[in-house]
């Protein structure tokens, strides 16, 4: 049994407390293995799907051991905007459907990926992958999107991702718009 918390202390010392009890560290050491089976599983499911990814990623100049990599660079990858795209349409497994949203997510995919990205959110049914792929249409909408993302706002079926498309539809204003051009020039913090 773990010892009673007195007194305020270190979070080396709190480790060393817990490490110290047999039970924590069975239940640690357990949830370490699910959780190293569940991404052994998904690595596997996904890697048909990964693989031509990867393969189409290098050959744009962007070589990744995964779409994380991408996801987790900070420097811009419009020429993967396309590819992406593309996989995006014809992915089925929900975290790469997932994850290709998220990659998208980037202003490089602005005014060339809302259209695509709309047509997967009404076929999408995965709660994660459609808040995703609402949440990508806030940063790459454009105005010719507006009338489609009214349409999903005022659909009781996209209730999940209200919000994420109002926040679309809010950053499409001309004032919102002319703020985020600024900020890309780096002419307004």
């Amino acid at each position: 049994m773990m010892a009673k918390y007195t007194k305020p202390m270190r979070a080396d010392e709190f480790m060393a407390m817990l490490e110290a009890d047999p039970d924590w560290v069975r239940r640690r050491d357990e949830r370490l293995a699910r959780h190293a089976a569940e991404v052994a599983r998904l690595r596997t499911e996904t890697e048909p799907e990964h693989a031509p990814l990867r393969r189409d990623l290098a050959a744009v100049g962007l070589p990744v051991s995964s779409i994380s990599d991408l996801v987790n660079m900070s420097a811009p990858y419009p020429q993967a905007v396309p590819v992406l795209l593309r996989h995006l349409a014809t992915s089925r497994h929900p975290v790469m459907r997932d994850s290709l949203a998220r990659a998208l997510t980037v202003r490089e995919a602005e005014g060339v990926a809302g259209g695509p990205i709309l047509r997967e959110l009404k076929k999408e049914s995965h709660h994660d992958t459609r808040w995703a792929l609402a949440n990508a249409l806030t940063i790459v909408s454009a105005p010719e999107d507006a009338a489609e993302i009214t349409a999903l706002l005022n659909d009781p079926n996209y209730a999940d991702v209200h919000e994420r498309l109002g926040r679309a539809l809010k950053n499409l204003r001309p004032a919102n718009r002319r703020r985020r051009e600024a900020r890309k020039r780096g002419s307004v913090s």
